[in-house]
């Protein structure tokens, strides 16, 4: 996503990444985290998060209830293309660079 970001800079795009909670907590599978347990553990495993994979997005922290996690569908690594009317107008339950340039293309006529 932060090469999309990037390639879109100069539109009236804007990218922004939603941390909410640690997908495979506690397994190991890419990387040995715990559940984070109060706000400030969360902010701390967003950092890193944004550390390691070099975000340079806008990036806001979900509450720990999941709030807004829970609005969007409750899965992890989703990705919203929202009008400025507010209208969802592409939606992919896993984030997918090449689907959403090509929405990105056909909504800001861009070849």
């Amino acid at each position: 996503m932060e090469s999309l970001a990037h390639r879109y800079a100069k539109f009236p795009v804007e990218f922004i990444l939603v941390y909410t909670r640690e997908p495979h907590a506690n397994e190991g599978i890419f990387r040995k985290m715990d559940q984070p347990a109060d706000y400030p553990s969360r902010l701390k495993y967003a950092e890193r998060t944004c550390s390691e994979l070099v975000v340079q997005r806008e990036v806001l922290i979900d509450t720990m209830d999941g709030e807004v996690q829970g609005l969007y569908g409750g899965l992890p690594n989703m990705l919203y293309i929202i009008s400025p009317q507010g209208k969802i107008i592409y939606h992919n339950r896993w984030a997918d660079a090449s689907e959403a340039e090509a929405t990105l293309r056909k909504v800001l006529n861009k070849k």
